[in-house]
């Protein structure tokens, strides 16, 4: 009966497609699913049609259409145009999540070196794809110590020409020819040229100013 269970339950058991038909599917959805995940680290790929593969006997041309999914699963809903109608089908899919990993020890503040990163890859049961844009880093710095063999996120850099939350800055204010300083602390990332809000005062009052090149914040200029 555990046997029975376990063939009733498989992928190769639910399948209801020739090899010709899944293999043509295959063959027109896979491409779509890669362009579509280009750039995320995420990878799919299609092993069996699970449901829905009645309709799909003739030679038409299929088309993956929105609501793409939002998160893949071992047995994953895609919304197909085939000829002049719309259907669901259930897919089993391979995922693949890829991730990068530090191959080298970096201390805080050192400068993005897309080289010191390294890929790897995992298979998932679901998955929802993220964006991997590296190349948006270049130019960033570390906000801490970072060790090879650590699995990288985009959260550990500081892109260029900013300023982390928490950091210590100084406050100017300028008026009538007077120039008034103290220190605060940034509430939240800040880029050189924009609005900044500071915590001043035993960390109980707010100010706002322009966060300039020199990594201070002019209230008034």
């Amino acid at each position: 009966m555990r046997w029975l269970l376990l063939l009733l339950t498989s992928p190769m058991a639910w399948a209801d497609c020739p090899e010709s038909t899944a293999g043509r599917v295959r063959e027109q959805l896979q491409p779509q699913i890669d362009v579509w995940l280009a750039g995320s680290d995420t990878r799919v790929q299609i092993e069996q049609l699970v449901e829905g593969c009645q309709r799909l006997q003739n030679q038409q041309s299929l088309q993956l259409l929105d609501p793409k999914p939002a998160q893949w699963f071992e047995k994953t809903r895609l919304h197909l145009q085939v000829g002049q109608q719309q259907l669901w089908i259930v897919a089993a899919t391979k995922i693949t999540q890829t991730a990068m990993v530090y191959r080298c020890d970096l201390a805080k503040g050192s400068v993005f070196n897309p080289k010191c990163l390294q890929e790897q890859s995992e298979v998932v049961t679901h998955q929802k794809p993220q964006s991997m844009n590296w190349i948006a880093l270049n130019g960033a710095t570390a906000r801490q110590n970072l060790q090879s063999g650590e699995r990288a996120d985009a959260k550990h850099w500081l892109a260029a020409n900013t300023f982390g939350k928490g950091q210590i800055v100084d406050v100017v204010l300028l008026e009538n020819g007077i120039r008034l300083q103290l220190q605060g602390k940034l509430v939240a990332d800040g880029k050189t040229g924009y609005p900044a809000e500071v915590l001043v005062e035993g960390h109980t009052r707010m100010l706002r100013g322009i966060l300039e090149d020199d990594g201070k914040v002019y209230l008034d200029r």
